[in-house]
């Protein structure tokens, strides 16, 4: 849990929830959908594989994301269906003996959309928003002045990322 000691803390980590809040819930989302997608395709029955090829995320727009299951025949198998059971018409027409009237529901879509309403996407959602409320900011080796505006910038030390320790190349950010 995170803890608040001064207020000046307080007012750091309000502002890090109203900076970095969009970004975290746009990348929450991303990764809820994409959950989505994989349990979906692992749920859905597999005959020809049609189905299950046919399920993808899209972004209709920049701040959102969508589930979809293009197989028209979908949400037939999801929720269930009926079947002609009954008076045909056709001279030679005989109905199966024994025949099922109605297929039961294979809810392999509307089960992980109510997993992800009954608190999936809350609990990635406050998982990231903790993540980002509990990092350290990064450490710089020193402060230096600049000659030629006189601006006061800082010099970050990046970790090697081949070696995993401090290295020699470093960025700079200004105040």
């Amino acid at each position: 849990m995170l803890s608040i000691q001064t207020f000046e803390q307080f007012g750091k980590t309000l502002f890090a929830i109203a900076t970095d809040y969009p970004v975290v819930a746009m990348k929450t989302i991303d990764q809820v959908t994409t959950t989505a997608v994989k349990s979906i395709k692992g749920n859905a029955p597999v005959d020809t594989g049609n189905m299950q090829r046919q399920v993808s995320k899209e972004s209709p727009s920049l701040n959102s994301k969508r589930v979809v299951a293009k197989a028209p025949y979908s949400i037939y198998v999801d929720k269930g269906h009926r079947t002609r059971q009954g008076r045909g018409r056709a001279p030679n027409y005989r109905p199966k003996q024994g025949g099922i009237s109605f297929v039961p529901a294979n809810p392999f879509f509307s089960s992980v959309i109510d997993q992800i309403k009954n608190g999936l996407l809350k609990q990635a959602l406050h998982d990231n928003m903790q993540a980002v409320l509990n990092r350290k900011p990064p450490a710089y080796s020193e402060i230096r002045i600049s000659k030629t505006t006189g601006k006061k910038y800082r010099v970050y030390k990046r970790k090697d990322s081949v070696r995993g320790r401090l290295g020699g190349r470093s960025t700079t950010r200004g105040f």
